[in-house]
């Protein structure tokens, strides 16, 4: 049983990794509310998309085999 805890603390970590990735994102959506359509799309593509490749990356990490 000690080796099902272990793999229960690995997916509450990854949880929360995966977690931490959409938080940063909605927090950035949330700054970026105040803006023009145009203007958040610029912003999305500085803030965001950075967020967005290390998510991917770590997605990846987890499971090479479900890489597009």
């Amino acid at each position: 049983m000690g080796g099902l805890r272990y793999e229960d603390d690995d997916q509450d970590r990854e949880g929360a990794e995966g977690r931490a990735f959409c938080d940063k994102l909605f927090k950035i959506e949330k700054e970026l509310s105040s803006l023009t359509a145009e203007e958040r799309l610029i912003k999305r593509q500085e803030k965001s998309k950075p967020v967005l490749e290390a998510f991917w990356c770590w997605l990846e990490k987890l499971n090479p085999f479900c890489s597009m």
